[in-house]
């Protein structure tokens, strides 16, 4: 991952080097002013954008261990539908609540 940011940090000094440079240029051609800024400008843009871009690492996340049986037991015992969710996804449910959503 380093690598990838100094590639990055050196492709952006290169753009501003070249910024620098036809600065320079056009004040010492006037004439030529459009021309050289127009042509950096490209350049330092091409140069920026066609940088890699660093994607994000996809989010794993562990299974959580099967309820232990005092815990259905606890849930077991109450007599309304109880549905214990962890992380989105059911972790433990009575038979209340098996019966109720099926």
């Amino acid at each position: 991952m380093p690598v990838r940011n100094f590639c990055t940090m050196i492709r952006i000094m290169i753009a501003l080097l070249i910024v620098l440079t036809s600065a320079t240029l056009a004040g010492v051609a006037p004439e030529a002013r459009v021309a050289v800024t127009l042509i950096s400008g490209i350049l330092a843009i091409i140069l920026i954008a066609t940088s890699p871009v660093e994607r994000p690492q996809p989010i794993t996340r562990a299974t959580p261990p099967s309820p232990s049986p005092s815990e259905q037991s606890v849930v077991d015992a109450i007599g309304e539908p109880v549905l214990l969710i962890v992380d989105g996804r059911v972790r433990i449910a009575n038979q209340a609540a098996r019966t109720l959503l099926g």
